[in-house]
């Protein structure tokens, strides 16, 4: 039951170890004197079931071997892929080749003996084989060599040489199998809008590859902690560790109903709804979110921005950035991420009565948080939604001193002001929030937006009348989401090879209808979706981390991305994985 080698000699069993076996000091001594060094191993004396527990996979540089359990047994990350290749190779004689990016060739070499040999790969790497092991090795040896096995252990393989070495293989010596160890470490060799877009890549390409050399492709991948969430522990594509993630708190704007849903409710409910995501003009299209799968446990970090709004992601998560879609871990304070500026009306309209929107915005002040069905409203009733908000809680004046206006809604809920927010898009005023002792206020600060508000909320309202004839004629029409300096940048690539510079055009701060004169002039359709896309720039001015989390994802086919707490984020790698 100790897993020690023992003999049976009439009434007597002798057996050798190193570990102190006697209490009594005479026979302890004795046997000190008379052991000598043996090898530590133990021998496995049963194998049984035991009940389900939560299990998690390891992942160890260099040896790849580490610990296990409190007896300390050594065990290995992974050798599915090399069974295959044995199986293919040296019991059937087909040709195989494994492109390691993980292992070397001579530590491949030693498993591929170790197994075929039946020789304990500790015994071979200390020397302890025994003439039994030589002899079996020697059997196996001249197998082994002759099979049709090819390994490629080249560091930094990109997809091409990939390609270009099995082709080769195949017209030399039609090998039947292809093992890539493993998919993480694989590198483009090119620049790319993000690391999910570069594993797609690399999944398409290798289907094309078992295609076209018909042969299976084995394509060996690390996983997130994903499947330790489910019961059955099944691995699922989504599981691959490359994936983004968010907490299950995280709000998706709807695109059907208007409202947002957490990816929690969506996970419970199975629900697919149309969401908002950007097209590759930048401008907002209805999708369907078909997939909400559970991601595992990770670290988590709260992102902050200069308008006040969060979202919380891993930090693999990509993001809009003005140079493309950059993870959440590369992003640093000052820089700029895409969050909408303006929200189209929802699939789903619904109109209702202006008793009804009355109700709406009683129900909404005294809860703390508009009811769902608000957000299926026209603009128009929107508008009428948020004047009676305004006028039963809000804050609507004109600053003598300031000579601007005071458009302001306080309240301790944040959920309340996000709500808010998301409807003042609905009538394309982006507002900011910031947190005050109390709790937060949402406030309308740049003219064009107080202009908007004035006017279409005002109109369903006296007091707002007043405040847009003060303001009439200090308004200098300039866009909360003008030019900014990284636009000036972008624009300055565009009009290179005009030899045209920005300020020759338009300046910091000037608005988006300059630039969609300019497009026009020009011709040019990259300025103009700068001009007319549905983002405005938000500045970054905080990312701290908050622990590890319970995280989930979302897939979008098509556009690959939708708003998550008012910031628009690129979906999971799993939509992108194709099986291999």
């Amino acid at each position: 039951g100790l897993g020690h080698a023992c003999t049976v000699d009439g009434d007597a069993v002798a057996f050798e170890t190193g570990d102190d076996v006697f209490v009594l000091p005479s026979k302890a001594l004795l046997h000190k004197e008379c052991r000598r060094p043996v090898p530590v191993e133990r021998r496995i004396v049963a194998v049984r079931p035991v009940e389900p527990v939560p299990v998690r996979c390891v992942e160890v540089d260099g040896e790849h071997m580490y610990l296990a359990g409190r007896a300390m047994v050594p065990t290995h990350n992974s050798t599915l892929s090399m069974d295959f290749m044995r199986s293919c190779s040296i019991k059937h004689g087909m040709g195989s080749v494994i492109f390691s990016l993980e292992m070397g060739r001579t530590e491949i070499v030693m498993r591929l003996l170790s197994a075929e040999a039946k020789i304990k790969l500790g015994d071979m790497r200390s020397g302890r084989m025994t003439d039994d092991d030589w002899t079996r090795l020697a059997r196996r040896m001249s197998e082994i060599s002759e099979a049709p096995l090819f390994i490629d252990d080249s560091p930094n393989l990109t997809m091409m040489e990939i390609r270009a070495k099995a082709r080769r293989l195949k017209q030399k010596h039609d090998i039947r199998l292809i093992v890539i160890d493993y998919l993480q470490l694989m590198t483009s060799g090119k620049k790319v809008e993000s690391r999910q877009q570069e594993v797609s890549e690399f999944s398409r390409s290798l289907k094309l590859l078992a295609k076209e050399l018909e042969v299976p492709v084995i394509a060996v991948c690390q996983l997130n902690r994903g499947p330790e969430q489910r019961t059955d522990k099944k691995p699922q594509v989504s599981d691959l560790r490359e994936s983004g993630c968010l907490p299950a708190s995280t709000r998706i704007l709807r695109a059907d109903t208007g409202a947002e849903v957490t990816l929690g409710e969506l996970l419970a409910t199975g629900e697919q709804p149309l969401v908002w995501s950007l097209d590759e003009r930048m401008r907002m299209v209805a999708r369907p979110m078909t997939k909400v799968f559970p991601s595992g446990r990770k670290e988590v970090f709260r992102l902050r921005l200069a308008s006040g709004r969060q979202v919380e992601a891993t930090a693999n998560h990509p993001f809009l950035t003005v140079d493309g879609w950059m993870p959440l871990g590369e992003l640093t304070t000052g820089g700029r991420v895409a969050v909408p500026r303006a929200l189209p009306a929802p699939i789903d309209m619904v109109t209702s009565s202006e008793d009804e929107i009355v109700e709406l915005a009683l129900q909404a002040v005294a809860d703390a948080a508009v009811p769902a069905r608000a957000f299926a409203l026209p603009k128009d009733q929107v508008a009428a939604l948020l004047c009676h908000v305004w006028e039963d809680s809000g804050l609507l004046a004109w600053d003598v001193d300031a000579q601007q206006a005071m458009i302001r809604y306080s309240t301790a809920d944040r959920r309340f002001i996000d709500d808010l927010a998301v409807l003042l898009l609905r009538i394309g005023v982006f507002s900011q929030i910031t947190e005050t002792a109390s709790g937060y206020d949402l406030r309308v600060t740049d003219p064009d937006g107080q202009a908007v508000f004035l006017h279409d909320v005002g109109a369903h309202g006296t007091a707002a009348q007043w405040v847009l004839t003060q303001l009439g004629p200090t308004l200098t029409r300039r866009s909360v989401d003008g030019v900014t300096p990284e636009l000036e940048e972008s624009l300055g690539r565009l009009l290179a090879v005009e030899r045209f510079t920005p300020s020759e055009l338009v300046g910091a701060g000037a608005p988006r209808s300059s630039l969609a004169e300019v497009a026009g002039v020009l011709g040019e359709a990259d300025i103009d979706m700068v001009a007319t896309n549905n983002v405005y720039w938000d500045e970054i001015v905080s990312i701290v981390s908050l622990g590890e989390q319970d995280v989930f994802d979302g897939t979008v086919p098509g556009t690959h991305n939708f708003v998550a707490d008012g910031v628009s984020v690129h979906n999971s790698l799993e939509q992108d994985a194709d099986m291999v």
